[in-house]
Order: C-alpha cells, then structure tokens, then sequence
C-alpha cells in the first residue's frame, strides 16, 4: 500500500514539473513529454490497483490510435478546437466514473459518496457539452458570434440553482431519477454557458473549462477512493483556475459573471490614442503607405502585435523573417502579446515559439504598454479587437472595459490585416482612422513577405529577381521542391555555409530554415571550413551574431567523418571548400588543401548563386553527381522559397 502512495506521489510530482515546464515555450516540449510519461505511470498504476481487465486493454488500444491521429492530423491552427475537445473528453470521462460507481453502490453508502459523485457528475456533465459546443464554435461549424437569448443569465442562474437542489435531494432520497436530472440540468448549462461566449471571450471559457475538468476528476477520485485521481484532478483544475483568473483580468470581467451570465458593469482601462479622448499630447506625423519602408529604416524600435489572424494566415514564418531582417540592421524587436490573442490562452506565444521566435522577445500586456509611447513603428499582423482604442468608450459592447495593447501611443502603427472589418466583437476600430496608420488590407502571410522583400531591395542586399508577389518560375518551383522534399525526409543534416551565403546576407534566412528544422526535430550541424569567407571566423562570426548557438557548430576535422552518416548535406553559398578535386586532384597531385567530404553525404542539397568555380579556378564536379540537386539564385531568394515550400509540404503531410 505505501508503495502505491509513494508511486501516486512520484506521479503528481511528475505533472506538476510538468506543468512548470510548459510555462516556457522553450522547456515546453520536455514539460509535454514528462506530463505523458506519468500519464503511462498512472495507467499502470491503476492496473495494478483494479486489476488488468481485458475490455479495458481494448478500449485502452482504441484510445491511444485515435490520439496519435488526432495528433498526427490536426494543425497548429486547430489546435484551440482541440484543447477544447479534449478538456470536454476528460470531463465526460469523469461523468462515466461517477455515474458508473452510482450504479453500483447501495442506497446504505454514506452521504459523502453521494455527494461527491453527483457533483463529479454534473461537472463533467457541464465540462463535456460546454467544451464540445466551444470546438464546434472554434471551428466554425457553430456561429462563432455569442448567441444570447431572451434572458439568459437568469435561465443559466436558474439552471444553477435547480442542479444544486437536486444534488442536495439526492442526498435525502437516493433514487436513479435525481442522478439522471443532475446530468440533464448540467448538460444544458454547459450548452447555454458556452452559446453566449464570442469569439474573443473563448481564451476565457476554454481555460475555465480545462479546470472544470481537472476539479471533475478530482471529485469523482474522491468518490470511488482513488487518491491519484483526486491529486491529479486537483493539480489540473488549480492550474487551470488561475488560468481563468488571468484570462478575466485580461478582459476586465469576473469570474461569476462567466458562470452566471449576469453582467457586471466594467471600469473602463485607460486607453491613450482613442478618438474620443485627449491621447497622450503628443503630434503624430501624417504617413501613407509610400512611406512604409522609409519609416521601418528609421525606426530604431519596432513592436510587432499578433493576433489571430495571422494563425489563419499561418503568416507567423514571414514575421519571423521580417524581424530577423530588422534585427540584422541593428534595431530592437520585440512582441506585444495580449493574453487573449488567439483562441486560447499562450495561442500566440505557441506560434511564434514554433517559428523560431525567442521567447525573452514575448512581451505580455503588463509590461509592453508602457513602451508604446517610446516604440517608433508597430506592425499589427491579423489583431482588432485586442489594439481597439474604442474600449475605453464603447459602453454596452463586449469589448467595453477590456484592456487592450496601447499600439495607438506609437510614432507610427501598420495594421497588416485582412480587411477593415470589426473583429468578432462588432465594434469598429477607431485605430484604423488614425493619421499615423498605415492599413495594408490583404493575407497577412502575403502582406508581410512584400513588406519584408521591399525592405531588402532598398537596403540592395537581394537582387530583384522578380517583383513581389511574382509567381517563381517553373523551375524554381520545381528546385525548391525537391530541395524541400528532401529535407523532410531527412534526420540528419548538416548544412555548409561559404561565402557566398556572406554576399547574399542569407544568414537570417538560413537560421529561420535551421530553426524550423529542428523544431520539426531534425538533427542539425553547422559544418565549418577555417577558409570560409575571408578572414578566419568571419562565417560563424556572422551565424553567432544573428544567434546561432555555439554547439551547433563542427569544424572540418571533426565533421568530415560525419557526412557519411548524413541524410543532407546543404551547401548555402559555398564552392571550393566543398570541391572533391581539392581533396583528390588525381595523377597522382597532392591535395592543394583539405575541404570538407560534402559529397560522401546520402543527399546534397546546394544552393549557390550559380554553378562558376570559385576563387581557386577548378570546376566542382560535385555539381554534376546523380544525388546532388541545385538552386541556382541569391541564397537570399532561394532559402525563404524552400523555406516556404518546406513548410507547406509539412502541413499538408498533417492534413
């Protein structure tokens, strides 16, 4: 018996590490992996405690292949509506367990039995429906605007009360009539509560029913006995009530008005820059979009604002290039993350973590209003009702007293949106007719990547080899692809950057690509040549300063052995330090100089400007060998194409 406790124990501690780790995008994966591991733990622990029952192992299997392809399938996202699914599973799971140990006890069992069962079982009753309509919602299958009915907080005060009155009978008279009306009022809440959140209000109800669901499972642990389940349930719905409180902060509203349906009159957040009030007095220029990129050249600190739309653009990539691409040139970038962004609380953090963003760069509310008044531009990519002066003024609207990110107090704001339409609170925002905004109406993902190739070209460090939003040639199509193909296929890769990848100021774009990789968890080795560039370091000097970590890098001694073991090799701008004629010149010559073994690789991948010899004079028949394929053009140019292409081909192997 005490070593069952010390193991629930052990399991416990394992979620709640779990947990503190997940609070960083950076540590979130291995935060993911440990809770999984004391999932497997529990489990064994409860066929150890119940027995191993046939039927159980079987439903068990079917669990775990539904899971892996739910998780092989669903996108970034879509992953919103999936939380949201899986907080209704865990809540109707501990409906079951309750329901079920009701069934099976007598009407001699104590009180407290009772009790806690019928209130597991309405949770989760409540838990099940109300996620289950929210993913609908999320995904578009339900009106995502609130439904609100003629009377609704009293119906939901109503149903509240009414299933509080049948729990307390259920104790007086235990017939199976009360259990089964329990479940019916719940489940009708649970529908009612979720058909009036909008769709900015739904970070709100998805964190407060993820705590439903662990404060579920923890009543039905205490009614069966199970102490593993009580803790654990008990861990989840904590963590996941703070998480709302957070989330009501974050939109001005309280926690009994979600649960009641009452509304409370808010305190409006001062909000400087709205039309109808005196701002901060300070005069603004007058911009247009002609003067875009001038103003991104001058500007000395840029605050980028996400917000859903850019996860329905999947624009995220192109604002990762974007910033690397102003960072390069010297200037502070940072991220005003409001807490609602998205369509669940961390939506943002998790997208921008993805694309390779650090998260020291994620501001959250709290701390970046206050820099707005000293920020030169904001770029706004798919965010409204979040930056929405109007917040402060439009009483009797969903938005009204909410908080919001004060882009309006900057020198200059460019809303890269995709239209001029309210976000799903209805309320027009009064930022877009601002003197000092540039609205760029249009796919964010679209708007960026002109944003970001016209920023390039006047700075001259790409070739405009075709216009912006110039379809590529057939057969840039087709290089990109198959170079694209061939680093998904791959685990291990080992990328060679030269000279070339200097002339081209591709570091940034050849990063992004590295960051991705590995976040897609690839193996990744920066492979180095002493006589890369033209001074001794200057090619890691150059990766080092854009933030490529040390570790990453091998030099020649130590890496050329490794090629052979090497699913790619990827040349990015290098010719003689990867020439075999260097390394075996033939008749008997010495080598006049040690190069790097790209050639032994499974693959090689190149993407030089063309197919010249370098410096030293000899032709690289590297070139010319049967697994080597090549994209000629300014690396700066090739690699975010092969980036973009990568990525789409990814996400379609999910779909």
């Amino acid at each position: 018996m005490y070593l069952e406790l010390l193991v629930a124990a052990l399991v416990t501690i394992g979620f709640l590490a779990g947990i503190r780790l997940m609070q960083s995008p950076e540590t979130a994966l291995w935060g993911n992996r440990l809770g999984a591991a004391s999932m497997a733990v529990a489990i064994v622990l409860a066929f150890h405690l119940t027995g191993i029952m046939l039927s159980a192992v079987v439903y068990l299997a079917i669990g775990a292949v539904v899971g892996i392809v739910i998780g092989r399938k669903v996108r970034m996202i879509q992953m919103p509506q999936t939380v949201a699914l899986f907080n209704g599973l865990g809540g109707g799971a501990s409906a079951l367990v309750a329901a079920t140990a009701m069934a099976m006890e007598g009407a001699a069992a104590p009180w407290v039995f009772w009790l806690t069962a019928a209130l597991a079982l309405g949770i989760g009753v409540l838990t099940f429906t109300g996620s289950i309509l929210a993913a609908l919602k999320l995904q578009a299958w339900v009106s995502q605007r609130p439904v609100i009915l003629k009377g609704h907080g009293a119906i939901l005060a109503a149903l509240l009360l009414i299933g509080i009155a049948l729990v307390a009978l259920l104790l007086v008279e235990r017939t199976p009539a009360y259990p089964i009306a329990i479940a019916v009022v719940f489940a009708v809440y649970g529908v009612l509560m979720a058909l009036r959140i909008g769709g900015a209000d739904m970070p709100v109800v998805i964190s407060l029913l993820n705590s439903l669901s662990g404060v579920a499972a923890a009543v039905s642990g205490m009614a069966v006995g199970n102490p593993l389940l009580t803790g654990v349930g008990a861990l989840v719905g904590v963590a996941g009530m703070i998480l709302t409180q957070v989330m009501c902060r974050a939109m001005n509203r309280s926690l009994a008005a979600v649960l009641s349906g009452f509304e409370v009159k808010p305190t409006p957040a001062p909000v400087s820059g709205s039309a109808d009030l005196p701002g901060d007095g300070r005069e603004r220029k007058r911009v247009s979009e002609d003067d875009l990129i001038t103003l991104l050249q001058q500007a000395k600190k840029i605050v980028f604002v996400p917000g859903y739309g850019m996860a329905l653009a999947q624009a995220q990539q192109s604002v990762r290039t974007l910033a690397n691409a102003l960072e390069r040139d010297g200037k502070e970038v940072t991220f005003g993350i409001h807490p609602v962004a998205g369509r669940m609380p961390g939506h943002m953090n998790v997208l921008l973590a993805e694309a390779g963003i650090k998260f020291r760069k994620l501001r959250d509310m709290r701390l970046i209003n206050p820099e707005f008044s000293e920020t030169d531009v904001v770029i706004v990519v798919g965010a409204c009702d979040v930056i929405n002066p109007a917040a402060a003024t439009a009483e009797g609207t969903p938005i009204y007293g909410m908080p919001v990110l004060h882009a309006a107090e900057a020198n200059a704001v460019v809303v890269c949106n995709l239209d001029e339409k309210p976000g799903y609170s209805g309320v027009e925002n009064s930022l877009y007719r601002q003197e000092h905004v540039i609205t760029l109406w249009g796919d964010a993902k679209e708007t960026i990547s002109r944003i970001t190739n016209d920023y390039r070209a006047a700075r001259g460090t790409i070739a405009a080899e075709r216009t912006a939003g110039e379809a590529p040639a057939a057969d840039e199509s087709a290089a990109a692809n198959a170079i694209a193909g061939a680093l998904r296929e791959a685990e291990r890769i080992i990328v060679v950057p030269g000279y070339g990848m200097a002339l081209a100021r591709a570091q940034e774009a050849l990063k992004t690509l590295i960051d991705i990789l590995e976040s897609h968890g690839k193996e990744v080795t920066v492979a180095l040549h002493p006589l890369a560039g033209r001074i001794l370091g200057h090619v890691p000097f150059l990766l080092v300063d854009i933030g490529v970590q040390l570790d990453k890098f091998d030099f020649l001694a130590n890496v050329n052995p490794r090629f052979a073991d090497t699913d790619v090799a990827l040349v990015v701008g290098a010719c003689d330090i990867t020439n075999p004629v260097a390394m075996d010149p033939g008749d008997g010559q010495p080598a006049p100089m040690p190069a790097l073994r790209v050639s032994e690789a499974k693959r090689v991948l190149v993407c030089n400007l063309n197919d010249r010899p370098g410096p030293s004079g000899p032709a690289n028949p590297l070139y010319a060998m049967q697994h080597v394929t090549a994209f000629w053009g300014d690396a700066a140019h090739t690699l975010p194409l092969i980036t973009e292409r990568y990525l789409e081909a990814s996400a379609t192997a999910k779909t």
